[in-house]
């Protein structure tokens, strides 16, 4: 049964938009083919971008699911810093505390994100900025 707040054509059109926007995503960004590479870059993203705050490298802020461990986030981790997607630094405040701060490659994989997912769901939907 439906709500009567989506019907089926717009049930679909999402579907469908969310089905290729993965796609791109697997093609396009090698670290969103994993949880841990999806939670990692959503959680940064929306803690660089989304409130112009660092992320502690500590995890503590990204072990919220209980379905991903901490090594296999770790280990995504250092394969993003190795990639240059992060660097990882010292708070001032207290040298045990590390933080990643995202680069600007990073920054423009989230763009280049943000603009496809633009693009895809403009082509079923009317898109308005708050």
């Amino acid at each position: 049964m439906l709500s009567n707040e989506m019907d089926h054509a717009e049930m679909a059109a999402l579907m469908s938009n969310l089905a290729e926007l993965q796609h791109w995503e697997i093609e396009n960004m090698p670290y969103m083919r994993t949880m841990t590479g999806r939670h990692l870059y959503f959680a940064t993203a929306q803690r660089a971008i989304g409130e112009g705050a660092q992320l502690e490298r500590s995890l503590k802020e990204l072990f919220s699911s209980s379905h991903l461990t901490e090594k296999a986030l770790r280990n995504r981790m250092q394969d993003m810093i190795g990639d240059g997607l992060f660097v990882s630094m010292s708070s001032d405040a207290d040298y045990r505390n590390k933080y990643l701060v995202p680069t600007e490659k990073f920054n423009e994989f989230v763009y280049k994100h943000a603009e496809q997912c633009r693009k895809i769901f403009r082509n079923n939907f009317l898109i308005f900025p708050k």
